[in-house]
């Protein structure tokens, strides 16, 4: 009599995707070119963030820094900030020595993303967009963490039904705190949260090593 066998499953769990912030010394246009360039011949599903077109700083205090320098023509301005995918990084990381021997751009620096993180602020004077507020806080992407919360809420009965004819409202919020998180989740999460007009985000910062 044959005997029932059963495969047994194993199953394996996807990686968590990795970024890196890759520092050019070139002009952005030759920079936009070459990575256009290396992903279409790359063949794979690679990606690349550009500092000043989604909104990030690496170093709050070196970027500071450094646009003070830049003002006072101080520095040339020709360094080139990109947030890369893993495997774009690995090639870009194999192709240094004949980029930088190119004469066209060089590659200064990558560096592996440890996680993003974002600062919010939010003030509403209605309890219905505070609800709005609260609920995109408590729906976001699995993974991020709000560091330093803050929710503070006043009522003023005296100032109920009136609040279109002076400065004292009925209902006031007032809060924000640190999204913090792996780089493309922060990422996510600011661009859906910008769209509400009372939650003002800042830069995206990275923290690098």
């Amino acid at each position: 009599m044959a005997k029932n066998s059963s495969a047994k499953t194993t199953s394996t769990r996807t990686p968590a995707p990795t970024f890196h912030e890759v520092v050019f010394q070139a002009s952005p246009k030759a920079v936009r070119g070459f990575l256009a360039g290396v992903i279409l011949g790359s063949g794979e599903d690679a990606r690349c963030w550009f500092h000043d077109d989604v909104g990030i700083v690496a170093d709050p205090d070196e970027g500071r820094i450094r646009r003070t320098a830049e003002r006072l023509r101080l520095v040339s301005v020709s360094e080139v900030s990109v947030v890369v995918t893993a495997n774009l990084a690995r090639l870009l990381r194999s192709l240094t020595k004949r980029i930088n021997a190119s004469g066209a751009a060089e590659i200064t620096s990558i560096r592996r993303i440890k996680q993003a993180r974002v600062a919010l602020r939010y003030h509403t004077y209605a309890k219905h967009y505070d609800d709005e507020v609260q609920i995109l806080l408590g729906d976001l992407p699995r993974g991020i963490k709000i560091q330093d919360r803050e929710h503070e809420t006043k009522k003023d009965s005296h100032a109920k039904g009136v609040e279109a004819y002076t400065a004292v409202h009925h209902f006031e919020s007032e809060g924000g705190g640190m999204l913090v998180g792996r780089f493309d989740l922060v990422l996510q999460a600011r661009d859906r949260l910008i769209v509400h007009p009372l939650i003002n985000c800042r830069e995206i910062e990275l923290i690098t090593g």
